[in-house]
């Protein structure tokens, strides 16, 4: 069955280069700066991986994250439209970042320049895990055979659902960034202790603290199940992922939980296990890990 549409998506999804490449999908790089006037792609100028190691290796230095810019945008957008193919672009959550504003300027520019052209930019208001979670959605209804307008419809209804459950080893870095939010309620004297934090709606706000990384994981679960609970879900409705940062070991653990907790609810679904990309980590620290969900088509 032929496309009918293409999938672009920035790297805030955190799924893989590779793998977005074999699903048809063009993935766009955010920026990233350890010295605050050099920025580099994400996934083309330095991998995540080695960012995490400059992050753990130079204690104290924060790098920042830079959007992509609107002529990105076109960059990617306009051969597909050369081609009259109609285009899904799918941004990081617009709470966070001025991406989605780049790329509906971008689309603008394009189909100003090429009558008819089909361009439908989609603020996800997800991130990382959740976000490329949205991602695999957005595939799923191209393959399904949706058009891009039917798509984007059905696509918008599964956001309020998706949830990240997560935590981090301080909240040093996310005051630093300005990405405390609503979090902000439990730094000061908590500010060595395990954050336990709830992205939902786009935004960022306390679930509580740990005294331990070991507690303060498990109690991940707990929120998911509470989450469960109160909005009485069918967990087989649900997709799900893991995001962890510098210690793939982390990554692959909560993924055994998460896959225990499911199966005692008679739920086999499949756990993603992906490291959490540059346009997050930055502003979590090395060590952010969580689980994610979103209802499916």
């Amino acid at each position: 069955m032929a496309r009918q549409f293409e999938i672009v998506c920035d790297t805030a999804c955190d799924i893989p280069a590779l793998e977005c490449e074999s699903q048809g999908v063009k993935l766009i790089p955010f920026y990233v700066s350890f010295d605050g006037e050099k920025y580099e792609k994400e996934g083309v100028d330095f991998s995540v991986r080695e960012m995490y190691d400059k992050m753990v290796e130079n204690a104290g230095v924060y790098p920042k994250t830079s959007l992509p810019s609107v002529q990105d945008y076109v960059d990617v957008l306009e051969p597909f439209v050369n081609d009259g193919k109609a285009v899904l672009c799918i941004t990081f959550t617009s709470h966070m970042s001025s991406a989605f504003q780049s790329a509906v300027a971008a689309a603008e520019i394009v189909r100003d320049e090429h009558e008819g052209a089909v361009v439908v930019v989609m603020d996800s208001e997800l991130a990382t895990v959740t976000e490329g979670l949205f991602l695999k959605q957005a595939i799923r209804a191209r393959d399904m055979g949706l058009d891009v307008r039917e798509a984007a419809k059905r696509l918008n209804e599964l956001k309020s659902s998706s949830r990240i459950f997560y935590t981090v080893a301080d909240l040093e870095y996310l005051i630093h960034g300005g990405r405390i939010g609503k979090v902000v309620g439990i730094a000061g004297s908590v500010l060595k202790l395990q954050p336990l934090i709830v992205f939902k709606d786009g935004e960022i706000e306390a679930a509580g603290v740990s005294r331990s990384r070991t507690k303060a994981t498990k109690k991940l679960i707990d929120l998911m199940d509470a989450y469960t609970r109160e909005q009485n879900l069918d967990l087989n409705q649900f997709a799900f992922s893991i995001g962890f940062g510098y210690d793939p070991q982390e990554g692959q653990a909560l993924k055994i939980m998460v896959e225990t907790y499911l199966n005692s609810k008679g739920v086999t679904a499949p756990v993603d296990v992906y490291q959490i990309g540059a346009t997050i980590g930055v502003h979590n620290g090395p060590y952010p890990l969580g689980l994610g969900m979103i209802r499916q088509l």
